[in-house]
């Protein structure tokens, strides 16, 4: 379980930069923008959250007995 969910956020991180530069390709407004810079930011340490909490998994093992 710690190992897909672990995949899941690399997946994740590794697709913003891909579709932020399509997203781009669009001829967006600087509002536009920006607000897809701020949604980078959110979806990013989101991710650094759950690592952690995924790091912590094995210690939780008890619980999803």
């Amino acid at each position: 379980m710690q190992l897909l969910m672990s995949q899941m956020i690399k997946s994740v991180l590794s697709s913003i930069d891909i579709a932020r530069d399509k997203a781009l390709g669009q001829g967006l407004s600087a509002v536009e923008v920006n607000h897809i810079e701020l949604c980078i930011e959110i979806i990013k340490e989101a991710a650094e959250e759950i690592n952690k909490e995924i790091e912590d998994l094995p210690a939780m093992k008890e619980f999803f007995e």
